[in-house]
């Protein structure tokens, strides 16, 4: 959780808009664990301008998707960036746990495997 953050983002390797057949998508490449890269084609997305913790404004891709955050799922609009040299690869923002989480800063690590 970054409660400094506004909206949530999600690591990419790389994303890009690309023609498919007469259709306009955007065209992206996750790391996900040990299983390798995975491409997911996205048709319904925007271009948002976003500023980052530096106060650098950069354009990024933003797509909605559910987020599943212990039980509980959430629709949230996500943006895509390369966070290959962050600490961590999904950061979800005060936009998306608005009105449905209280957040514990004395806490980490609240989940925990089903048995």
């Amino acid at each position: 959780m970054d409660t400094g953050a506004y909206r949530s983002c999600i690591h990419v390797e790389s994303c890009r808009e690309v023609l498919l057949g007469e259709r306009r998508v955007l065209e992206a490449v996750f790391a996900v664990d040990d299983s390798g890269p995975q491409k997911h084609v996205f048709e319904n997305y925007r271009e948002l301008l976003v500023r980052n913790s530096f106060g650098d404004s950069e354009m990024r891709f933003c797509v909605r998707t559910i987020l599943q955050l212990g039980r509980k799922k959430i629709h949230s609009e996500v943006s895509l960036a390369n966070r290959s040299g962050m600490r961590y690869q999904v950061l979800i923002g005060r936009k998306t746990i608005q009105n449905k989480f209280l957040v514990d800063v004395a806490k980490k690590y609240m989940l925990r495997k089903r048995r």
